[in-house]
């Protein structure tokens, strides 16, 4: 099954930020004794180009990942894996209650009750 590219969203293509020289001033920097307001003395100008986006060749598909071979049994979280991290809470929520027991016998060693 075919879905809407996730780099492009769709498009094909991909928006990148080229530095060219500027056309205004013939990359001098300036006209005489003022400088460029395009590039601001420096001679470059940057620009946004678009080219083919490399994920789907420009197509703006791409195969669905969770129907590709070998994705289906996926260790991990993550949504359509059927994990809900429970168990991963579960841990943490032990390991909480073991470090504040800890530190309650820390602070309250030199105190009898």
């Amino acid at each position: 099954m075919l879905v809407k590219c996730r780099d492009c969203w769709g498009r094909g293509l991909i928006s990148i930020t080229v530095e060219e020289d500027c056309r205004p001033c013939n990359a001098t920097g300036g006209y005489g004794d003022q400088i460029c307001v395009f590039c601001k003395g420096n001679g470059k100008q940057e620009s946004k180009k678009d080219v083919t986006c490399d994920t789907c060749h420009g197509n703006g598909k791409v195969e669905d990942y969770k129907k590709q071979p070998g994705t289906e049994n996926t260790p991990g979280f993550g949504p359509g894996n059927g994990k809900s991290g429970f168990g991963s809470f579960l841990i943490a929520f032990v390991i909480f209650i073991i470090v504040l027991y800890v530190l309650f016998r820390w602070v309250f060693a030199g105190i009898n009750l």
